[in-house]
């Protein structure tokens, strides 16, 4: 006996709604199926939430190490230096200017001399370095004399060595001037023919504050005519040596001036010897321009 309609109907019915639950279950587990291998499923709400997360993360990152390297920088432009940065003392004869005292350094002492010798070694701490080639002894500065011209006079300050022209006969009348140099501590050498006397003057030249140079002399000779000896150079020999030679009492001051023919590099020479009974003491050296007027004087 066969089946009526009705009940194949429903069994028909009811294979297709259970087949259509199977693919719906296939396709939801295909969408949750693992990526690469790995065990959690693939949700892309997630994703996306997990990216902008890991976005957000690393441009924090970002901006910390900025904002912390900006700290350090900022730090470390207002940290006092820990080396103090100290000008070297350099050994050398140094100059004041306005004096005949000079200063010796050496290594980690010095010592001051003059006119009558040189004085007694002291500790290079008692001076200051204020810049290269200047020094601070409490009382005034001191110039390394590289740094002065040789035929310049001036003085020595904190800046360095401040150099002033002055006129090399320093006089303001009509005396002829025979000779006249700077010697190495900045004064000078002068000698003049006066008409009737002959005009010996060593001294140095200051300058006042807003005033022109003016000649201090330490030692200013006038004697008659006849009484100086005049020296030419006889034409025999390599060295021409003019001279004119101002008496005062047992001592004489004798101005010369030099220039060995031979040597086509020699430059002048000249200053004053100062000679005690036939003896000569001392002898003063021009240092720079030599302005000699002694070749061929007839006295």
């Amino acid at each position: 006996m066969f089946p009526n309609l009705f009940s194949i109907r429903l069994v028909i019915t009811a294979l297709c709604f259970s087949f259509a639950v199977t693919l719906a279950d296939c396709s939801q587990s295909a969408n949750n199926q693992p990526v690469n291998g790995s065990t959690t499923p693939v949700n892309s709400t997630t994703s996306q939430t997990s990216d902008r997360s890991t976005k957000s993360s690393t441009n924090q990152s970002i901006a910390s190490t900025v904002s912390e390297t900006n700290a350090e920088t900022a730090v470390a432009q207002t940290r006092p230096t820990d080396q103090k940065q100290e000008t070297a003392f350099l050994d050398g004869r140094y100059w004041v200017g306005h004096t005949g005292q000079g200063l010796q350094i050496e290594g980690d002492r010095y010592r001051y001399d003059d006119e009558r010798g040189a004085k007694p070694w002291r500790s290079i701490t008692e001076l200051q370095a204020i810049k290269e080639g200047v020094i601070y002894d409490g009382n005034a500065y001191w110039c390394l004399n590289t740094m002065k011209d040789r035929d310049t006079f001036g003085s020595c300050s904190k800046n360095g060595w401040v150099t002033q022209k002055a006129s090399m006969s320093a006089t303001n009348d009509d005396r002829k001037l025979l000779f006249s140099c700077a010697t190495e501590d900045t004064k000078q050498i002068l000698l003049y023919n006066a008409g009737e006397t002959i005009n010996y003057r060593f001294g140095k030249v200051e300058y006042p504050l807003g005033q022109a140079p003016q000649f201090a002399s330490e030692l200013d000779l006038k004697v008659p005519r006849a009484e100086a000896k005049n020296d030419q150079w006889s034409g025999y020999g390599r060295n021409m040596i003019y001279s004119v030679t101002v008496p005062n009492g047992n001592v004489v001051y004798r101005v010369f001036w030099s220039l060995d023919k031979m040597d086509k590099t020699h430059t002048p020479e000249g200053g004053v010897e100062v000679i005690e009974n036939g003896t000569s003491i001392a002898t003063v050296n021009c240092k720079g321009d030599i302005k000699s007027s002694l070749k061929g004087l007839s006295l």
